[in-house]
């Protein structure tokens, strides 16, 4: 028996305790045959005590063992345990107001009396045992509802990566802004949304990340560090790529540990600085175009 079933029996038992106590007191103070048994008020609670006892223990026994063997706890059979509890305790209880108690009940018009009474207790007892199962099982059955339509647990998910035609599957790393666009990356795969990148950053909230430009957003899983390149600097990512920083990020970035003058520790960090970039190349001006900004005119 596991510490649930335990700590329902005892449950149990305590609700039969204080029933026992209600009921002993109740009748007390009715004091119904009393012109049969003559006692006073402290009599009456020894007897009804005694009787209340005897009934609710067999009552319990008869209930044990026909559900022990049916194992099951139908309306039809807690009718059926009521019958078979009146038929027992109805000639047990005037049996022994016969012969312990010695009253006059030897008519047996008093043991109909007697069975009918204790039919009477079972049926509502049986009632009620039903109506509270009904509604625990409903309880319960509710309960696995909810949970079941509670979504698990896990890395928090912005809900633009399902807006796409296609819903982007993983966790997500990269995000870039290109005009109405971004342009996503997650742990399994790249794709495009049209979406507002200011939109974007309020759902990206819950994730730990920085904005490292105006235009590009990065989980902190995927960033290995920052150094400075020429009078830029740059955001180095685990895929190997990297990207711009803007000077307005740089002390942010500086203060989470990520940021170190002259590049010291990042090449521990991250080893060789990869040779690309995920930024997108500036425009060739067009006076420009084929040749060296070195070389003069010709």
């Amino acid at each position: 028996m596991n510490t649930v079933s335990k700590a329902n029996g005892l449950a149990i038992w305590v609700y039969r305790g204080l029933a026992w106590v209600f009921l002993s007191l109740a009748v007390t103070v009715a004091a119904p045959y009393n012109d049969v048994m003559s006692y006073d008020f402290g009599q009456r609670l020894v007897y009804w005590g005694s009787v209340n006892a005897l009934a609710i223990l067999v009552a319990a026994l008869v209930r044990h063992v026909i559900l022990a063997w049916l194992r099951r706890e139908t309306l039809v059979v807690l009718m059926g345990v009521a019958v078979v509890q009146a038929l027992v305790l109805g000639p047990l209880v005037w049996g022994v107001n016969l012969v312990v108690f010695r009253f006059d009940v030897g008519d047996i018009l008093w043991l109909a009396e007697f069975t009918v009474i204790m039919g009477l207790i079972a049926f509502c007892v049986a009632l009620v045992r039903y109506e509270v199962a009904r509604v625990r099982r409903l309880a319960q059955d509710q309960l696995a509802m909810v949970e079941k339509a509670r979504p698990t647990e896990g890395p928090a998910r912005p809900g633009f990566l399902d807006r796409g035609d296609t819903a982007l599957a993983g966790e997500v790393l990269v995000v870039s802004a290109d005009d109405h666009f971004l342009h996503v990356t997650t742990t399994e795969e790249k794709g495009r949304v049209r979406m507002r990148f200011r939109d974007a950053l309020s759902e990206l909230d819950q994730i730990p990340g920085y904005r490292i430009h105006r235009s590009h957003w990065v989980a902190k899983a995927e960033l290995l560090g920052v150094r400075p390149d020429g009078r830029r600097h740059l955001a180095y990512l685990r895929s190997g790529g990297s990207l711009p920083v803007s000077d307005a990020y740089v002390e942010e970035l500086r203060r989470a540990g990520l940021f170190e003058a002259g590049g010291r520790g990042i090449g521990r960090r991250i080893g060789r600085a990869p040779s690309t970039s995920i930024s997108a190349p500036a425009p060739m001006r067009p006076d420009n175009s084929g040749r060296s900004q070195n070389s003069p005119p010709v």
